[in-house]
């Protein structure tokens, strides 16, 4: 069960349509809070694998020339969560970046089509 609440976790964080830092640093106080309830309900410290939550959540802040070797470099992470992050990043600047990114995701992790880029909000809905 474990293993499904932390992808219930990233699984909602990647529905987040629009974010801003501080958004993001509430996910992670709220990941935070939910990972020390759990501690003491189950007296099992620490809980293991919370770095799949973690890792999602602090990719908001990469810098743009590094999202696509973190991309690679996690292939837990679906072509939709994947989707999802690159859309919201506020690092990405460079329209030749993201669209490597883009392309990576579609060809690489089975995200969605790039001509879906600018009708995501159907995909991914909400606000965090």
């Amino acid at each position: 069960y474990q293993r499904r609440v932390r992808e219930a976790f990233v699984e909602g964080f990647s529905r987040v349509r629009r974010c801003t830092s501080q958004g993001r640093i509430q996910m992670s106080l709220d990941f935070e809070v939910f990972q020390s309830a759990l501690e003491k309900i189950l007296d099992l410290r620490p809980i293991p694998r919370v770095q799949y939550v973690e890792n999602y959540i602090k990719a908001y802040h990469l810098p743009e020339d590094q999202v696509l070797a973190w991309m690679k470099d996690h292939p837990e992470y679906s072509g939709k969560q994947l989707f999802a992050l690159a859309s919201c990043l506020p690092n990405m600047k460079n329209t030749n970046t993201k669209n490597a990114i883009f392309k990576y995701i579609e060809a690489e992790r089975g995200g969605p089509a790039l001509s879906t880029q600018s009708n995501w909000s159907s995909i991914i809905p909400g606000i965090y």
